[in-house]
């Protein structure tokens, strides 16, 4: 039953009209009875009425209010202490966010946050948060200068959010940094003060004040005229290094010749002076021990190499416009007779010369295509024949030469007859025919210790050689020297080498000396 339904009174019967089958006291309790019946379909038919409730402060006033929207709350607004970044007449401070700072939407959050304002350019702010690491750090750092802007890194917006207040600006200002420090975090001082100013203040470009004092900036002055980036130590002693070692071998070639020691050498560890390192390399050197017939072999390779120096072509002019998108350039047919000639240049100071060596040259004349890209070209089945009978004429080119030079040196180097060993003979003589007891033992100026098997080499391939010139047959090309090394191999077998051709690569000289004196005396 509702709390706040009343018994409805009950009317009394009627005294002057008392009913005649009833008594009084049945007749009461029947209306009684009939009453609350009434009263409890009356309460059912009625609407439920809920607790009565107070009304809100936006609803009090107006009676007309039905409850078709439900009251919402105020808005929040931001407290005294959560504005920071304001001037001392309350006033917001600008602030510009370089695009590289890293989390720059917190930045720009926390600023906006606290009371602060952005601006897309230093010209408008107060303050510039630059990024050290930025590529445009250094232009950006003196166009805040231009612009009287104090620039600070992210820490000092961080900081003045987390103690609630504006602080001191200076030991978050940026400095001009060099390249290595442009990685490294800038060292946070203390952070205690809090200044409240109503603008930042402005100072000169191109002073120096102490980072003590809030109301300047540090600013970068000028270089010197005079001044210069200092070298670093290592690199002048790669460059000291590298000097010595170019120049130190003809040096040494002729150091050898005057006192007849090996140029080959072995260094030892050097210093950390470049100047006592230079020194040392040249005093602590010990000799490894080859015979000295090599060095006058290297001291003749050497020559031929300058004397049979041809010079490099100039080569095509490079393209005007670059590939297309997505494509690299072709290799055109004034490039391809390009490499060819300047191959034929380069192995004909040196046959030898490794294709990755050449491909980087020629990268080096034309930078469009890249050192493993003419690697490739060179390589490839429309190049590789052309390019290995270059290197192949040039290889022939090279040891006729030696063996021609050989031949004048040892003609030049033949020890002269001495009149006492001419005794009885006239000077119309050959001058190699002396006095001698053994005419075998001095038919040959070979060595003492030579095995027999070499000795035999020596006599087949200079036996040879007599009877293949008395032909009037020459060396002239690869087919006609592999032909004469057949024809020996046919005659007789090397004892002492794999072939004849290895054979004669290692002793030329001696066969040349030895050929020489055979063909004087015949």
């Amino acid at each position: 039953m509702n709390p706040g339904w009343t018994h409805p009174p009950i009317s009394s019967p009627n005294p002057s009209h008392p009913s005649p089958s009833h008594s009084p006291t049945r007749s009461s309790s029947h209306e009684i009875s009939t009453n609350l019946v009434q009263a409890e379909k009356t309460r059912e038919r009625s609407p439920k009425r809920g607790p009565p409730y107070s009304l809100r402060p936006s609803q009090a006033g107006s009676s007309s209010h039905k409850g078709k929207g439900r009251a919402t709350e105020a808005a929040p607004t931001s407290s005294a202490s959560d504005v920071v970044f304001v001037t001392q007449d309350g006033n917001p401070l600008t602030f510009f966010v370089q695009m590289e700072v890293k989390n720059r939407q917190t930045i720009i959050s926390k600023i906006r946050k606290h009371g602060g304002l952005i601006k897309v350019t230093q010209e408008e702010a107060d303050y510039s948060i630059l990024y050290p690491g930025s590529k445009t750090f250094r232009a950006s750092l003196k166009e805040a200068a231009a612009t009287n802007a104090i620039a600070v890194n992210t820490s000092f917006i961080n900081d003045c959010v987390k103690e609630e207040t504006l602080l001191d600006y200076t030991p978050y200002l940026l400095q001009q940094l060099s390249q290595k420090e442009t990685s490294k975090p800038l060292p946070l001082r203390s952070r205690t003060s809090s200044i409240p100013f109503s603008k930042p203040p402005s100072f000169k470009k191109g002073s120096r004040p102490h980072v003590a004092q809030p109301s300047q900036i540090n600013d970068v002055p000028p270089a010197p005229e005079n001044w210069s980036p200092p070298v670093p130590v290592p690199q002048v002693q790669r460059q000291l290094t590298t000097t010595s070692k170019r120049f130190e071998e003809p040096v040494l070639l002729q150091q050898a010749q005057r006192t007849g020691q090996s140029p080959y050498v072995k260094e030892e560890a050097t210093s950390t002076s470049a100047v006592s390192s230079s020194k040392t390399m040249m005093d602590s050197r010990k000799i490894r021990g080859p015979p000295e017939r090599e060095a006058t072999e290297k001291t003749k390779t050497s020559s031929l190499q300058v004397a049979r120096r041809d010079p490099s072509p100039t080569p095509p002019p490079l393209p005007a416009e670059p590939p297309q998108k997505g494509k690299r350039f072709e290799y055109t047919e004034a490039e391809k007779e390009y490499a060819l000639r300047y191959a034929q240049a380069l192995f004909s100071r040196d046959h030898e010369m490794p294709t990755m060596t050449l491909a980087r040259k020629l990268h080096n004349k034309l930078p469009h295509h890249t050192a493993p890209s003419w690697n490739t070209f060179i390589t490839s089945r429309t190049m590789r024949g052309d390019v290995e009978a270059i290197r192949k004429r040039a290889g022939i080119t090279f040891r006729k030469q030696l063996h021609a030079h050989s031949m004048q040196e040892c003609i030049s180097t033949r020890p002269q007859v001495k009149q006492e060993d001419v005794g009885e003979q006239s000077s119309t003589d050959r001058p190699l025919k002396r006095q001698r007891t053994d005419k075998r033992h001095n038919a040959q100026p070979r060595p003492q210790h030579v095995s027999s098997e070499l000795q035999d080499d020596f006599e087949a391939i200079v036996d040879f050689f007599l009877r293949w010139n008395s032909t009037e047959r020459a060396l002239e090309d690869d087919e006609t020297e592999d032909a004469a090394w057949a024809a020996l191999t046919k005659e007789a077998t090397c004892k002492t080498e794999e072939s004849w051709g290895k054979f004669y690569e290692l002793h030329h000289v001696e066969v040349n000396a030895r050929y020489d004196f055979r063909k004087t005396k015949s």
